[in-house]
């Protein structure tokens, strides 16, 4: 009983700190605040299409 108690310890540690350092990585590298530009002229919308014929938005 008492070896099965600390398996099952020891498991949740490695569980905590796996899934723990996943969110610090994650939230490091994705958890950034959005930027957005405002176009303030009169800007030239081009849509266009890449390998994958997927069509996407550019202006210039």
């Amino acid at each position: 009983m008492r070896k099965g108690m600390i398996i099952s310890g020891v498991v949740v540690v490695i569980l905590l700190i796996t899934f723990g350092s996943a969110y610090f990585w994650y939230n490091s590298n994705y958890g950034t605040q959005d930027y957005y530009t405002q176009i303030v002229d009169k800007g030239t919308k081009f849509v266009e299409k890449d390998d994958s014929n997927r069509s996407y938005v550019n202006y210039a």
